[in-house]
């Protein structure tokens, strides 16, 4: 990964589920909304709309315009939810570590593969979700 400002939102879903996920991993034993929630009951609320969530945010994960990194950073994505690619990012990446992934292997995913990879996996994430 590179520390370049303009990034895909795929992209942007990796970093932040790494780094959210990294926290958790550091220093263990906190509510997971310890680690990502903002704001009380935000995390919660994230739960109760994740296949929303997730279904609205991958059409956009290639899309790497301000406007739609706005969106899903500080706007209220496609479900009136405020900062949905931080709760994104941290449930793909725990999805990924499910797997087998490790944090290592996920760091240094070639930022060119970034945004297959991540639509892959939500399409892998949004089956097991079905279940």
């Amino acid at each position: 990964m590179s520390l370049n400002w303009e990034k895909g939102l795929g992209t942007l879903l990796l970093e932040e589920g790494l780094a959210t996920q990294v926290s958790k991993a550091i220093i263990p034993g906190e509510n997971d909304s310890y680690y990502v929630e903002h704001q009380p009951g935000w995390f919660e609320e994230c739960k109760q709309k994740k296949t929303l969530i997730i279904e609205g945010i991958s059409p956009y994960l290639d899309k790497s315009s301000s406007d739609v990194l706005w969106k899903f950073t500080f706007g209220t994505g496609t479900t009136n939810q405020t900062r949905e690619a931080y709760f994104a990012g941290w449930e793909i990446v725990q999805f990924l570590l499910d797997q087998g992934y490790s944090f290592s292997e996920l760091a240094h995913i070639s930022e060119n593969d970034i945004p297959d990879f991540i639509k892959n996996t939500i399409y892998g994430f949004k089956e097991e979700l079905k279940r």
